[in-house]
């Protein structure tokens, strides 16, 4: 029930539209092509976050290992598509191969478990490593779709080999931060001086795929105002989510969406 709120919230957050005069409309973002893979992972890390901190009982590793399989089941096809277009094809080839074997992950136990859990820690950490390291801010978004499933994967695998899982997720969220970083959007401030001490200031983000998004500010008597439900409110432009906004079609939005669970659990 808690990660079907968490989908709905999240939603409802990337697709705030706030009412602009025309020339300065934002996108409206949802889940769009990323979607299914929101699924996986939100399900995942608020289970994963909804654990004690003390540990993770056979019971909950179980069930766990439950979500992701079926997950992966359900989505294999979406989340191939990602991994078949990294460039590199040594990780094309682990990254699939640590995806279908994750299937019969229920039934490992043992050096095969082991050995499964080590091999997605290391291929994450691959995947990491290249989103690093690309130019194009494209492959780096395959790749941070194929980080964000091969370290789902790593956590779960190291929480049933009763390895230190909570390591693992600390790198994912280091992973996250720097996810951000690369597929930030490119963004501008546009001002326009409309009279004494007023000015209309619009911006304007557009990540790497061509998706924008957009607000404005008026600033009069003194104050800046923002126009919400058709009325001039005091308040400024949120930078943060018209960024947000744009890239809400990228994997960078599943990564904000990870850190914001993970912000909220903190006491």
């Amino acid at each position: 029930m808690r990660a079907r709120l968490v989908r709905t919230c999240l939603a409802a957050t990337l697709a705030v539209a706030v009412a602009l005069p025309v020339a300065a409309q934002p996108a409206q973002a949802d889940e769009g092509d990323n979607g299914a893979i929101y699924e996986l992972i939100l399900d995942l890390v608020s289970s994963l976050l909804s654990k004690s901190e003390s540990g993770l009982s056979k019971t909950e590793i179980a069930q766990l290992v439950l979500e992701l399989v079926t997950a992966i089941n359900s989505h294999e096809a979406d989340i191939i598509s990602h991994i078949d277009r990294i460039e590199a094809a040594d990780l094309r080839g682990e990254a699939t191969g640590i995806l279908l074997v994750s299937e019969n992950l229920n039934s490992m136990t043992g050096t095969a478990l082991q050995n499964h859990a080590a091999s997605a820690t290391v291929t994450a950490k691959k995947a990491q490593s290249q989103i690093k390291a690309v130019e194009s801010k494209a492959a780096a978004d395959d790749l941070g779709y194929s980080m964000h499933t091969l370290y789902n994967i790593a956590i779960v695998a190291n929480a049933k080999a009763n390895w230190n899982w909570k390591s693992v997720r600390d790198h994912y969220y280091i992973a996250n931060d720097e996810l951000i970083r690369k597929l930030a959007p490119t963004c501008a401030n546009e001002q326009v001086v409309q009279g004494p001490g007023q000015i209309y200031e619009v911006y304007h983000c557009q990540a790497y795929d061509g998706r924008t998004a957009q607000d404005a500010q008026w600033y009069t008597n003194g104050k800046w105002h923002v126009l919400r439900n058709g009325e001039w409110v005091e308040g400024q432009v949120n930078q943060v989510e018209v960024q947000n906004q744009a890239t809400a079609h990228t994997s960078r939005a599943i990564a904000i969406a990870v850190l914001r669970e993970r912000d909220a659990a903190q006491p």
